[in-house]
């Protein structure tokens, strides 16, 4: 069947998009184009304050024009913007290469998992959504597992030369996707009268103020995203700077990539006996506690192998609990505008982010101690003040509160 394909080409779009060699040295990359670190939090300023505005516009396109054609528009910006990096030096064009790289992920997310569970739904296999889900997501490291050991060893004198030819591996991966896009079965979405006479984003906000817990799931999950990605951002300089080699970069970078790889890949089998909620709140703690460590370290030590466990253990709990979060707020939410309701969801995200960053790239100004404490900060807020509680059960099934 033509539509069981779209599991197979959604997993290798994921995996090519993601390939993206360049951010194993990101931030080497962009300092040597002239960039300053406190310039790199701007340009995650600017990819949010573009994906802020663009957002809802984009997935309520998906939800009204089809899932596959604005698919398509995002991998098609994803590749012009690898493209204009070849050429970008300094902040301005820079700033102009993210705006584009946000109006793609505007575009492509919340369509990306509205497509893979409205085709599950299509086929009669809702009850396999979370490991359906989790395969999409474990796609994002597939194939940074190698790449990022040949990045390291094509970069290991940090030339320009260098650098071009990662871009250029990027670029390949790039269009590859947006190939692959053309190929996409557009599954059939699942209307209801009485349910879409208020509207796909009237309906959807409406959805979101009466489901009180999608609030608590939405900022549980980004300020620990927001700490995990502000660490992140920046860790390439951060570990050159402790004088780690860049092949130990490149080796750690492998290693969380198949950790969470293989993490995802059978996530619907990690604690199976515990509910989805449950398993975040213990994820949100790993998260917290390898932060509260590599903040002590930065402090105290300055130890290079703790900071490298500790980097590997908090972003490897970050990144495991996406597709967990991505099948709770599936099950909330009703197949014609799931993708609307999905990108509310993350636009609530990005107008987190934005201050969260500015207030960011003025501490790493001051040392990356004051980062890390905002990213501590953070996370304590998050497991304090907004655990998770029970919404859809233990395995993730059944219809959910919002499905029509």
């Amino acid at each position: 069947m033509k539509l069981e394909r779209n599991f197979a080409l959604m997993f290798w779009i994921q995996a090519l998009l993601e390939t993206k060699m360049i951010n194993v040295v990101a931030s080497i990359f962009l300092v040597f184009r002239g960039l300053n670190l406190s310039q790199i939090f701007y340009l995650s300023v600017t990819f949010s304050v573009v994906t802020l505005l663009t957002e809802l516009p984009s997935s309520y396109l998906a939800d009204k024009w089809g899932r596959k054609k604005v698919l398509m528009m995002a991998t098609g910006l994803n590749l012009l913007y690898g493209i204009i990096c070849f050429f970008a030096r300094g902040f301005w064009p820079f700033m102009i290469a993210f705006a584009i790289f946000a109006l793609s992920t505007a575009l492509y997310s919340g369509t990306d998992e509205a497509l893979i569970y409205d085709t599950s739904k299509n086929l009669g296999e809702e009850e396999n959504s979370l490991k359906k889900l989790g395969q999409y997501f474990s796609a994002q490291r597939i194939f940074k597992i190698f790449t990022s050991i040949v990045a390291v060893l094509i970069v290991k004198n940090l030339s320009n030369e260098q650098f071009m030819w990662l871009l250029s591996i990027d670029s390949l991966a790039l269009l590859g996707a947006f190939i692959l896009s053309m190929l996409l079965v557009e599954p059939k979405v699942h209307y209801r009268v009485e349910a879409v006479k208020l509207g796909v984003l009237k309906d959807a906000w409406e959805l979101m103020k009466s489901e009180s817990e999608m609030v608590r799931i939405i900022i549980s999950k980004t300020l620990i995203f927001i700490a995990s990605f502000l660490i992140w951002r920046i860790y390439s300089e951060y570990f050159r700077q402790l004088s780690a080699p860049i092949i130990l970069i490149g080796v750690m970078t492998a290693s969380y990539q198949l950790i969470i790889f293989l993490l995802n890949i059978r996530v619907h089998k990690l604690f199976i006996n515990k509910e989805i909620e449950s398993r975040l709140n213990f994820l949100n703690i790993i998260f917290t506690l390898s932060v509260a460590l590599f903040l002590v370290n930065q402090i105290l030590w300055k130890n290079l192998w703790v900071a490298v466990g500790c980097f590997v253990f908090l972003v490897v709990s970050e990144s495991v609990r996406a597709p967990l979060y991505s099948q709770i707020t599936n099950k909330l939410t009703k197949s014609y505008n799931r993708a609307t309701t999905l990108s509310l969801v993350n636009l609530l995200n990005s107008a987190l982010l934005v201050p969260l960053i500015l207030v960011g790239s003025f501490l790493v100004a001051k040392g990356f101690v004051f980062l890390f404490g905002l990213s501590m900060a953070l996370a304590l807020v998050s497991i304090l003040f907004f655990r998770l509680r029970s919404t859809v059960g233990t395995d993730g099934g059944g219809n959910g509160a919002g499905e029509a």
